[in-house]
């Protein structure tokens, strides 16, 4: 017997035949059913084809062996219904994926969600289909208003300074200024943002600058630090 036999006797001993193999379909709708992402497929016509726990749990759809083979009138308020319909004909319309998001209340705790819309097409149900795709983002909505509500405090505190303030990234990105600073250099906050402060540092002094900035890391061990340099005056920006 050769080695050639001997490999194919092994793969032939090790191969399960078809009635061994699991059903597909079954592997599919538990993949979709524990998945901790809503997923649902909707057609042109609102009807329901797929709807998994997590989709069912953030739209109200009442849960239970039953919650397809009806339409989105059936299972979700009216207005998540006309607003769900709007998106599916769009998307078909413009075959085009859809980012959009909404929020909820529930138990007197607000939740967000990001829903992208994916066209679907007709050759699994007979007839155009959207796969929604909801996540949950309330951790990240959370976060990003208590940042808001931050640089409120902040502008509130500072803009009123002659000083000039900024506030800039590791890579020197701007992400705050106030008036005083913007006034001084001739632009608008919305210029300023997003600029490099190097940009304001007379080009003499920036590699000087930019060492001791890049002396100022978390790992420092220092909450401050004080050092004087020039800045380019309005005429002198490039």
């Amino acid at each position: 017997m050769t080695d050639a036999d001997n490999i194919e006797g092994i793969v032939s001993d090790d191969t399960p035949d078809d009635s061994a193999l699991p059903d597909w379909q079954d592997i599919l709708n538990m993949i979709v059913e524990n998945i901790d992402t809503g997923l649902s497929i909707i057609d042109i016509n609102g009807g329901l084809w797929v709807v998994n726990h997590r989709f069912a749990e953030t739209y109200g759809v009442k849960t239970g062996k039953n919650r397809t083979g009806k339409t989105i009138w059936d299972r979700l308020p009216l207005k998540l219904a006309e607003r769900n319909l709007n998106i599916v004909r769009e998307c078909i319309s413009t075959q085009k994926t859809i980012l959009t998001e909404f929020h909820r209340r529930l138990k007197g705790q607000k939740y967000w969600y990001e829903i992208i819309s994916i066209p679907f097409g007709q050759h699994f149900f007979g007839k155009p289909c959207v796969l929604f795709i909801t996540k949950d983002v309330t951790k990240y909505k959370n976060i990003e208003n208590s940042l808001r509500e931050r640089e409120k405090q902040l502008r509130a505190v500072v803009e009123d300074q002659t000083e000039l303030i900024c506030r800039f990234l590791p890579d020197c990105t701007i992400t705050f200024a106030n008036q005083a600073w913007c006034r001084y250099f001739g632009k608008t906050l919305k210029e300023v943002l997003g600029s490099s402060i190097m940009r304001y540092i007379p080009e003499e002094d920036r590699e000087k600058v930019f060492h001791r900035f890049c002396s100022l890391t978390a790992y420092s061990g220092e909450s401050s630090r004080v050092f004087r340099t020039k800045v380019a005056g309005y005429s002198g920006l490039k």
